[in-house]
Formats: C-alpha cells, sequence, structure tokens
C-alpha cells in the first residue's frame, strides 16, 4: 500500500490528504446534526401550551433549554413578537440564515 502511495507521486499523498479532510468533515457534520437532533413533537406541545397560557417567560425558558436550530428561530420570534410583521419575519428569517448552514 505504502508503495504504491510513493509510486503515486505527489498526486497520491494529495488524494490522502483531501480524504483525510473529507472523512474530518463528514464526522463533524454528523456529530452536529446527532447533537441538534430533538424531539421537536415534545418540544412543539411544551411551547404551545406555554403560549397558550399566555405565559412568554416559560416559553423563552423552553426555547433556552433545547439547544436546537428551531428552538433558537422560534426564540427569535418570541424576542419580538410585538414587532410589526414585517420586522418580525426578517428577525425570524436573519436567526434561520445563520441556524441553517450549522447543520
Amino acid at each position: 500500500m505504502l508503495q504504491v502511495l510513493r509510486l503515486s507521486g505527489s498526486c497520491g499523498y494529495l488524494i490522502v490528504i483531501v480524504s483525510i479532510v473529507a472523512l474530518a468533515a463528514f464526522i463533524e457534520r454528523f456529530i452536529r446534526l446527532e447533537q441538534s437532533r430533538i424531539d421537536t413533537g415534545r418540544f412543539l406541545r411544551e411551547l404551545s401550551y406555554a403560549l397558550s397560557e399566555r405565559n412568554m417567560a416559560e416559553a423563552l425558558r423552553i426555547c433556552d433549554r433545547v439547544q436546537s436550530p428551531i428552538a433558537r428561530v422560534a426564540r427569535a420570534g418570541l424576542v419580538h413578537i410585538n414587532e410589526p410583521q414585517a420586522r418580525l419575519q426578517n428577525r425570524i428569517e436573519s436567526v434561520a440564515l445563520v441556524e441553517i448552514p450549522l447543520l
């Protein structure tokens, strides 16, 4: 195996280095996705209940407790809920644009 790598020259070494970088990127993405996985149904039920009770503080606590992109987007909407609709939508989209690439 090493002899084949030596015979392939600099292209072979480049392929090995790029393969290692690609594997590292794959592992990092996989770990990030696993960490952001939540029970979405439970999160939405708890959030809906808090909002139906008009308990904004509890809704924010739920979003803070759940470390995921959807919770951070929902929190952005809750924090700016009293702003005009266009501005609220802009705030939510801004947070979503930051969170989505992290997935």
